[in-house]
């Protein structure tokens, strides 16, 4: 599924800094985002740092190395720089975001939503920030909300594949199944190797109990990405029902084989390896 938050990428990092009085500073904060649009994270980071010691309040470094500490799993600390940042300067669209992505890490969604609604406030056509606040929206169970927030980012960037997805996620949680599949099918049109959307396809399917469809589309996942432990185990269930019980054991074995800890897959496996048994005892007492 596509939910998480979509961690800001390089093409949001400003072209160049701030005015700066200092040649050196100048050279030092370029060469940092230089290593920071390669991906050098340890070098890009060494150079705002250095920068930050003689201007603290240099908003640029601050941002960036609250990104980076974003991109290397600190939420915390990124959300304390960017918060830094903000102060400096609060009207820069891109950084509300930035702060909206960290504090969904870090579960604080209703400051996650105001972070994305300044961010939106600055810049209406922010597709992304419509996207992420979509998905707090339907973290906060929103779900009405969440739509309205996912066709906003959709009516800005037709070809959001991310935001079909998410729109079917809450379009199914709406039990809106017809229309959540269509949504499916969108992403789809848009993206055709991607696994998410026809793992999700196929779990409709299955409510819709159009189980042979939801096969092909659980095995369609599974050839994209073949690590799918999630897609084994929904097949598995889907084949359960089809009384397909040799089949679905197969492929909660694979589910368990790539995640060995998939409690759900061992509770469905003892129950497919229970059906027969069940069906014998229901047969005698009659």
């Amino acid at each position: 599924m596509a939910r998480r938050p979509q961690i800001p990428n390089r093409a949001q990092l400003p072209k160049k800094q701030v005015v700066q009085p200092n040649r050196e500073m100048i050279e030092i904060y370029q060469n940092g985002l230089n290593f920071h649009q390669k991906g050098e994270l340890a070098q890009a980071k060494a150079a705002y740092e250095q920068v930050l010691k003689t201007q603290p309040k240099h908003f640029d470094a601050l941002h960036l190395l609250g990104l980076i500490a974003f991109q290397t799993r600190d939420p915390f600390l990124a959300e304390e720089l960017i918060r830094r940042a903000i102060k400096i300067n609060p009207n820069v669209a891109s950084v509300h975001y930035n702060q909206g992505a960290m504090l969904q890490k870090l579960k604080r969604l209703d400051e996650a939503l105001a972070s994305y609604d300044k961010a939106i406030a600055l810049k209406p056509d922010y597709a992304d920030a419509f996207y992420n606040r979509g998905n707090v929206l339907q973290e906060l169970k929103r779900l009405d909300d969440a739509l309205a927030s996912y066709d906003k980012a959709i009516a800005l960037k037709p070809d959001y594949a991310e935001a079909f997805i998410n729109r079917g996620n809450a379009l199914k949680e709406l039990k809106r199944l017809d229309d959540a599949l269509a949504s499916y099918d969108k992403a789809i049109a848009l993206k055709p190797d991607y696994a998410d959307a026809f793992y999700n396809r196929g779990n409709v399917l299955q409510d819709l109990k159009r189980l042979d469809d939801a096969l092909a589309s659980y095995d369609k996942a599974i050839v994209l990405k073949p690590d799918y432990a999630d897609a084994f185990y929904n097949r598995g269930n889907a084949l359960q029902d089809l009384k397909r019980l040799d089949d679905a054991l197969a492929s909660y074995d694979k589910a368990i084989a790539l995640k060995p800890d998939y409690a759900e897959a061992f509770i469905n496996q003892l129950e497919a390896l229970a059906r027969p048994y069940a069906a014998e005892i229901k047969y005698l007492d009659a």
